[in-house]
């Protein structure tokens, strides 16, 4: 009797241990801005999927495969580095109609960074010897004179294009204002509607790369976003949400340079932080009594 007890109880853990499903991913290691596969194995045939609940924090999800076994979720990555993976909930039906949830396992995937090849130009070399060997001391010190004159003239246009925002600032209108409409002229042209993804984000990072300029006083808008993410790791904080602005401003990279397409949910999102964005980090100027 009692070794029928055992023999039961130990068929039940078997049991168990085959209904439930299993969750794997398709690589350890992916390039931003390619997708992996979650993939979850029924192990048999007596549930079914009914719904999934995608609440992945660093990963957007962008459809599944369903067979009569399993389900492949094609996931797309949101930041570089070690990202890790929280439980998450999803729900199947069995054969008798009974609704039964499980929770997938923590794990992690390395996202390499999209690395962005740019041209550049090396540095011509010193024509100082030349110039000793063909040409006389005064000539020389002519040519140095000229390069003194050449260094302070643009040391100069440096400093006065800084300083010139501060000094018209109030003469202006606030860089929240000027945003702001810009966002409305934005949506007007009605770009997602017409398919025009690429267009919508192009415009859509230059508006916020020109606020992030007024606002915080450097020179943000000629920037690439790697450059950007490095000037906030400098002045963690300077700009507030700055881990939020590089994230969104990634994302719309994908689209204007890897020719990613987007949903219309995930482009609304985006365009709803930037206002949200502007309007938290306005400027308030107190107007003084006389």
């Amino acid at each position: 009797m009692i070794k029928k007890v055992f023999m039961l109880i130990f068929a039940i853990l078997i049991f168990s241990a085959v209904a439930q499903p299993v969750f794997d991913v398709s690589t350890q290691e992916v390039d931003f801005g390619d997708m992996f596969y979650l993939r979850i194995n029924y192990n048999t045939e007596e549930y079914f999927f009914e719904e999934v609940i995608p609440q992945f924090e660093n990963a957007r999800m962008l459809g599944l495969d369903t067979t009569e076994t399993g389900i492949s979720i094609k996931m797309l990555p949101l930041k570089e580095g070690e990202v890790e993976f929280s439980p998450e909930k999803f729900v199947f039906k069995d054969n008798s109609g009974n609704i039964i949830e499980f929770y997938n396992d923590t794990f992690s995937v390395n996202v390499k960074p999209l690395i962005i090849d740019e041209e550049s130009e090396p540095m011509p070399p010193a024509p100082f010897l030349s110039l000793v060997n063909k040409y006389d001391i005064k000539k020389i010190i002519a040519v140095s004179i000229g390069l003194l004159l050449l260094m302070f003239i643009i040391i100069y246009l440096i400093f006065r294009r800084r300083y010139k925002v501060k000094v018209l600032r109030k003469f202006l209108e606030p860089p929240h204002v000027i945003a702001l409409r810009e966002l409305e002229n934005l949506k007007l042209r009605k770009l997602v509607e017409n398919e025009k993804q690429k267009v919508f984000c192009i415009e859509l990072s230059k508006i916020l790369k020109n606020y992030i300029e007024r606002r915080y006083n450097f020179n943000a808008s000629e920037m690439t976003t790697f450059e950007l993410e490095s000037h906030f790791n400098s002045e963690p904080d300077k700009v507030k949400w700055n881990e939020k602005v590089i994230t969104y401003l990634k994302v719309m990279d994908l689209v204007k340079f890897a020719k990613y397409e987007l949903d219309n949910q995930t482009l609304d999102e985006i365009f709803t932080f930037t206002r949200e964005f502007i309007i938290e980090t306005k400027e308030v100027v107190l107007n003084n009594a006389s």
